[in-house]
Order: structure tokens, then sequence, then C-alpha cells
């Protein structure tokens, strides 16, 4: 009975030890996902920038679809965007999407260490393109921020999906 324990432990272990290496770690798999979505870092500080100013700025723009209007103006026939989403909790609740009509909620990676993007997030998704309604879902680096708004009031969350800017190129042929 011994001897078979005595074989049958260090099996157990041998196995344990081959699941443990089995997938990415956590670190490389973070690290693959951030340099997939470095190309986008620019643009998405320059829109999440754009999109605070103008929700901490909406007393003017009441009308929900004016404000849809302004803060997408900058990104809105970009074709490499699939879609877009932005948000402000607290007492002054407000939400506008571009190409969605839902807050694109994903499995969320936190990348640390990005310069002007505090609290970034990153996502790797599947999303229809609505200007294309029967192509296939398209392969989606989605980045998101919350911050607090300016003006006080609440976190402001920006949201962007966007496609590979190789197969947008591959479309205008």
């Amino acid at each position: 009975m011994l001897a078979r324990l005595g074989v049958c432990v260090p099996l157990v272990l041998l196995g344990a030890l081959a699941l443990t290496g089995c997938g990415e770690p956590a670190q490389d798999s973070s690290s693959a996902l951030r340099a997939r979505a470095e190309p986008y870092f620019r643009e998405f500080e320059e829109f999440d920038a754009w999109a605070r100013r103008n929700f901490d700025a909406d007393l003017a723009l009441r009308d929900a679809r004016a404000l849809e209007e302004t803060v997408f103006a900058p990104i809105r026939r970009e074709r490499h965007i699939l879609a877009a989403w932005v948000e402000r909790e607290g007492a002054d609740p407000r939400q506008v999407g571009l190409r969605t009509e839902t807050a694109l909620t994903f499995d969320w990676v936190e990348l640390r260490g990005v310069p002007m993007l505090s609290r970034l997030s990153v996502a790797e998704a599947s999303l229809a393109d609505p200007r294309t309604p029967r192509a296939p879902p398209r392969d989606a680096v989605v980045l998101s921020r919350r911050a607090s708004s300016a003006r006080g009031g609440g976190d402001v969350r920006v949201t962007v999906a966007y496609a590979p800017r190789e197969l947008d190129a591959e479309d205008d042929e």
C-alpha cells in the first residue's frame, strides 16, 4: 500500500505542477494587451479630455441629443472607432453613446504607468459595427478611464472601442 502511495503522490504533484504552467502568466497577458492598446493611447487621451470638458460644461447642453453630437464630434467619422460611451455618475447623471445604446462593459485589465491616463483600463472584444450590419463582428481594443469630474458631483467614465487600423485600411480598398 505504501509503495503505491509512493508512486501516486509524485504523479499527483507532477500533474499539479504541469497545470500551473498552463496558460499565459498574468503579467505576460497584461503586457500583450498593453502592447495592442498603446497605438491608441494618444488618440484616447485627446478624446477623453474633450469628452470630460463637454460633460463638465453640459449646463448649456441640457438636450441629450445636442450633448451627444458635441461630445462625439471629433470621433464620429473615424472608421476605426467602432463605438464609444461617456457617462457621469452622481447627483446629475448623464450618459451618451456613439453607435451603442448601452455601456461598454467587459472584463477590464487595469494598466498602470500610462502617462496622462491614470486609472486606464483595457479589454479585448469582438464587436459588431452598426455601420456595416451584415459584416461579421470585428476584433477591438477597448480603452476606458474613470476619473472625477472637474466640476465635482461624480465620476466620468469615457470608453472607446478601436478596430485595428490595418483592417480599417483594407476596408477602404
